[in-house]
């Protein structure tokens, strides 16, 4: 037994001195690489909008969508027109106000040839009474009926516009009530839209955030600031 022992180590140390030679083995020397990134998986993400970052903007009257200004998704700044609607109703309306401030110019101009008549006793002082208490009437008339076109969403430049030139603009410009992305666009160009239908919808992508699903024990690993890869 011990001399077959001593023939295999003497085998052994052949074999090992006829396989590896002093001096031949090369060694490489390896410098470790940076590693920016270490994936940890694929995980669902979803972006979140607080409720007041959500704008739904519907019709302020009855009318038919004559032209559509923006498209799905694209981004868009308060103020900005979206679209135009033209309405049988609002042109009712802007009429009325035209002939209420045609009636109040008349008896604007009727009180101011009344008024010296009247001092001379030309003129009844009852006729010119009555006069300045209709011109008065018309006055609270006009801007009552400006406070409504102003109400359906009408721009004051524009009613101003109306109110000089004496002629109506039954087209209404939908503007943006804030910056942000157009979530949907809900109707097409000819469309008949009825006062308070949805017309479109935007967000304001400034204040959403994105919510990862992924496993406590991973997220606990995680520290607040963190920076993350999508």
């Amino acid at each position: 037994m011990k001399k077959l022992l001593t023939l295999l180590c003497s085998v052994t140390f052949a074999f090992a001195a006829s396989t590896v030679e002093p001096g031949t083995l090369n060694v490489a020397v390896v410098t470790p690489q940076k590693v920016d990134t270490i994936p940890i998986g694929t995980f669902l993400g979803t972006y979140a909008y607080p409720p007041k970052a959500r704008y739904t903007i519907s019709a302020n009257t009855d009318g038919f969508i004559v032209d559509l200004a923006v498209k799905p998704y694209e981004h868009v700044q308060k103020a900005q027109r979206l679209l135009s609607l033209k309405s049988p109703k609002l042109l009712d309306l802007q009429s009325t106000y035209i002939n209420t401030l045609l009636e109040l110019e008349y008896y604007d101009k009727e009180v101011r040839r009344l008024a010296p008549l009247a001092q001379k006793g030309v003129v009844a002082t009852k006729k010119l009474i009555e006069s300045r208490n209709r011109l008065q009437k018309l006055e609270a008339s006009a801007a009552f009926m400006r406070d409504v076109l102003l109400a359906y969403g009408m721009q004051d430049s524009k009613v101003a516009s109306i109110a000089e030139a004496h002629k109506p603009d039954p087209i209404l410009f939908i503007t943006a009530p804030a910056s942000g992305n157009i979530a949907s666009l809900d109707v097409q160009q000819g469309s008949y839209v009825t006062q308070g239908q949805r017309l479109a919808a935007l967000i304001d992508t400034d204040e959403c955030h994105f919510e990862i699903d992924m496993p406590w024990q991973l997220a606990d690993t995680l520290a607040s600031g963190e920076q993350l890869y999508a």
